[in-house]
C-alpha cells in the first residue's frame, strides 16, 4: 500500500478507548444509534457528516469519533442503511436509509 492509499484511514480504538466504549450503558448505545441513524436519509450523506453531527448533539466526554464509525457499520450490516464508498476511511464513504421496497428513488 503506497502512502497516499494509506492515508486517511481510520485509525483502530486503542486500548484506553476500548476500555472506555466498553462502559457505555445500553441507553447510551441506543442514544448514539438513534441520533446516528437520525442524521441519515434517504440521500447519500457523508460518514464524516452523520458521525460530525452525532458527536455534536451527544457530547459523550472521550467517545471517539472511531467508534460512532464502527457503529454506523454495524448498521450497513444490518441493512438498517447502505453505504458506498470506502467505509475503510470516514472521509471517503456515503451512507444512506434504504429505499422502501417499491420506491423508484436511486
Amino acid at each position: 500500500m503506497n502512502r497516499m492509499e494509506h492515508e486517511g484511514l481510520d485509525p483502530p480504538l486503542s486500548r484506553e478507548q476500548s476500555s472506555l466504549v466498553a462502559q457505555l450503558t445500553q441507553e447510551q448505545l441506543a442514544a448514539i444509534d438513534s441520533t446516528l441513524l437520525a442524521q441519515c436519509a434517504g440521500s447519500w450523506r457523508k460518514v464524516s457528516y452523520v458521525v460530525g453531527s452525532a458527536l455534536q448533539q451527544l457530547r459523550l466526554s472521550g467517545v471517539p469519533d472511531t467508534f460512532f464509525v464502527l457503529r454506523v457499520k454495524e448498521h450497513i450490516a444490518r441493512g438498517k442503511l447502505e453505504g458506498r464508498g470506502d467505509l475503510s476511511r470516514i472521509r471517503y464513504s456515503e451512507v444512506r436509509v434504504p429505499a422502501v421496497s417499491g420506491d423508484n428513488a436511486t
